[in-house]
């Protein structure tokens, strides 16, 4: 099987979309402007095209992103390219706020600088001034905000 089959986001991705393009309903669809139909397209495609998928802890959200320069060097700044959905229908406010910080848990102690995170809308953000100072186990954490919602996802990743 496809390395990226084998991810369980990517396969229930998968099957949703098998799925609900399978359907057929009697209701009346809602009626949504093309720019809402073109906007929730092409967020799903940036998803797509990004190299790290994960899901919150609760499940509300999915988490995709690429970090650049990739893979993340040891000592130098980098950025991350972010985009937010919702699972299932439940969407994603207008109001959605991320914050992402990392932290090595083994050593007790975060990053030596604080991430600035800039929204273009629709879920989707450019966070800069990431640095991983030392190798090690680092985890990364995406805090999603929508109204009275908050989750984290978290990503484990191993800097050599």
């Amino acid at each position: 099987m496809h390395r990226s089959l084998k991810h369980p986001i990517t396969k229930y991705f998968l099957m949703m979309l098998l799925f609900v393009g399978g359907c057929k309903s009697t209701e009346q669809p809602e009626k949504r402007s093309q720019s809402q139909v073109g906007s929730d397209t092409l967020q799903t495609d940036d998803a797509a095209q990004m190299e790290h998928h994960i899901s919150s802890n609760d499940k509300t959200y999915r988490v995709a992103f690429t970090p650049k320069p990739s893979p993340i060097p040891m000592n130098e700044p980098f950025t991350l390219d972010v985009v937010v959905l919702g699972e299932a229908e439940a969407g994603i406010g207008k109001n959605l706020k991320l914050d992402v910080d990392a932290a090595m848990p083994e050593h007790q102690h975060g990053m030596n600088t604080r991430p600035r995170v800039q929204t273009s809308g629709d879920g989707r953000f450019l966070v800069e001034g990431m640095l991983f100072h030392m190798p090690g186990h680092w985890e990364l954490y995406f805090d999603i905000t929508d109204g009275a919602v908050s989750e984290r996802a978290q990503f484990d990743i191993n800097l050599e």
